[in-house]
């Protein structure tokens, strides 16, 4: 009786684990599959569709440029600044914020003729000139400087750059830098 009830002890583990495993897979498995209701209405939108009807606000806040239009985030509002210059061959939107009565540079967005600074992104195709090229810059700010959260807003803040970024990418009058 008791060699019963160790068998049983060990079995049951494994056991176990197998029926989870199996069942698992059931469900990923009947989760993929195809959905008999669903129903293909046979009509997609293009991004400008989409991009049309969406409330400009929701975009968030428009930086206008010479070149184009971009958004940076509504929640920056109350955050970060924005200074746009313009040069004949570049515009330049800088992003800043304050932080603990400092002003911290965050990045820049150049459109125009070459750059000793920056990463070249690629190029932005326009009536005016014909291409701009579309450089990045991430200004270095040191930890040192800063209180732990301190230091970790302004690198959150600097990491929004990629939503811009992205924006240039969804242009279909952009060319990526190779």
């Amino acid at each position: 009786m008791q060699v019963i009830r160790k068998i049983k002890k060990r079995l049951s583990a494994p056991i176990a684990a197998m029926f989870i495993t199996v069942l698992l897979m059931a469900l990923i498995l009947t989760g993929c599959g195809e959905n008999p209701q669903a129903e293909d209405v046979g009509t997609t939108l293009n991004e400008e569709e989409i991009w049309g009807t969406v409330p400009e606000e929701t975009l968030g806040i428009a930086v206008d440029t010479p070149y184009m239009t971009f958004y940076y985030p509504e929640e920056w509002r109350d955050k970060v600044e924005i200074e746009h210059s313009s040069n004949g061959a570049n515009s330049v939107t800088t992003f800043h914020t304050e932080i603990s009565g400092k002003r911290v540079e965050l990045f820049s967005v150049i459109l125009g003729a070459d750059e000793d600074e920056g990463y070249l992104l690629g190029q932005l195709k326009n009536e005016m000139d014909g291409t701009v090229n579309v450089y990045t810059l991430v200004y270095e700010v040191s930890a040192e400087d800063w209180t732990e959260e301190e230091y970790s807003e302004i690198c959150s803040l600097q990491e929004r750059i990629n939503d811009i970024i992205i924006q240039f990418y969804e242009d279909e009058r952009f060319e990526p830098s190779r």
